[in-house]
């Protein structure tokens, strides 16, 4: 299973590398800022555009490893699959290497034009820089080098999206293509081929184990017409799938959709709240028995990616006070967010009282007694003013 990071994770890893100066020596041609990890990829950080002069001037690919700094599956593929032999024969020899710090320099705007949206992500180029393939998670040495040579081959993820808006759209081709975008995180493109495939073969398809497969994993659109097929028909699905499985793809539906109101615009993140409005009263006339979780779950995570904390820390005080699903996991996450992020000591002092009240339940019960340390930390940590947001 491939290992992706989309939040922020607080592991730190140490490389070892090779002398600046040494490496520099050792690499000839091969770039101003070029960097071996213990004899593994040999890895450039000069600017984009000098790679791009580069790759055109040797006729060479591109492989460009986008990663951040808190990124635990990041430093996996660093330690490992990056030092492999193999792995560095096959990139040094055939690929200008180039890591990219997703969230420093340019690498914040490569992370817009090239839609990272994931970590790690892999991705490929040809020599004039269009992307060729890309891979999204940690993969293990021989996955890596599959794709590396799939890339190679020019039959990667760019040839299948060539295809597909030249109007290829035999059920073989899209089952394929509906993989490898799904693969890529390209998550538009697979809803889309998606719901295609479902309509070229019949709603009843998604009753067929691979039918739901591709509708569970691509289709999460409340309005479509594959969700409104599965909704009003959920007791049938539930004698192909089970109940369980069928509770999980209404929460994550409703709950998704609900979290598509906020959008980044530029350097900013927009909440519509007149459409969440709208599809709060949507879910009423769908008779949606979780609308006040939906709601709050997702004005948390509208809330908090807005900056708007004081509103962010008056839903937790309030969820506290009326509900009892408040658990541990919530009582770390939430006030570790607005440690991270909110600089006003107002507010980060309302998050102690979060934290105390974890700490209360975790010195309650043995088995959960290992939940303290991190919480006593944080609590001081929350305690101190912050003049940065991180």
């Amino acid at each position: 299973m491939r290992k992706i990071v989309m939040s922020l994770s607080v592991v730190a890893l140490m490389f070892t590398v090779m002398p600046m100066q040494a490496a520099k020596l050792a690499m000839g041609n091969r770039g101003a800022d070029s960097v071996a990890v213990d004899g593994g990829i040999l890895f450039s950080h000069d600017a984009w555009a000098d790679i791009l002069k580069r790759a055109k001037s040797e006729n060479k690919m591109i492989f460009m490893d986008c990663y951040t700094s808190w990124c635990g599956p990041c430093k996996v593929l660093a330690k490992t699959v990056f030092k492999d032999a193999d792995v560095a024969s096959l990139m040094n020899d055939k690929f200008i290497n180039v890591k990219v710090d997703m969230e420093k320099g340019e690498g914040v705007d490569l992370k817009n034009r090239f839609e990272v949206k994931a970590f790690p992500t892999l991705l490929f180029f040809t020599p004039s820089g269009e992307v060729e393939h890309r891979i999204v998670g940690s993969v293990p040495v021989n996955e890596f080098i599959r794709e590396a040579n799939v890339a190679l081959s020019g039959k990667g993820l760019n040839s299948f999206i060539k295809k597909y808006k030249a109007g290829v759209r035999d059920t073989a081709f899209l089952k394929e293509y509906i993989k490898i975008v799904n693969a890529s995180y390209l998550k538009e493109e697979a809803k889309a081929a998606s719901m295609e495939l479902i309509t070229a073969l019949g709603m009843p398809y998604m009753l067929t184990p691979e039918g739901w497969n591709i509708f569970k994993e691509n289709i999460n659109d409340t309005y479509s017409a594959q969700f409104l097929y599965f909704w009003k028909n959920r007791p049938l699905f539930a004698e192909k799938v089970g109940q369980a499985e069928v509770n999980r793809k209404t929460n994550l539906s409703w709950n998704m959709q609900a979290y598509s109101f906020t959008k980044n615009v530029g350097d900013k993140w927009l909440f519509d709240e007149a459409g969440f409005g709208k599809y709060l009263e949507y879910m009423k006339s769908m008779d949606v028995k979780n609308i006040e979780d939906v709601k709050f779950y997702a004005l948390v995570d509208a809330y908090g990616k807005m900056g708007k904390w004081s509103s962010f820390a008056d839903l937790i005080d309030a969820r506290i006070k009326t509900k009892d699903d408040v658990d541990l996991m919530m009582l770390y996450n939430y006030p570790m967010r607005l440690e991270q992020k909110c600089t006003d000591i107002k507010v980060r002092k309302r998050a102690i009282a979060w934290v105390d009240l974890g700490i209360k339940r975790a010195s309650a019960n043995e088995s959960t007694k290992m939940w303290l340390d991190s919480l006593v930390k944080l609590k001081e940590s929350l305690s101190k003013p912050s003049s940065t947001k991180k």
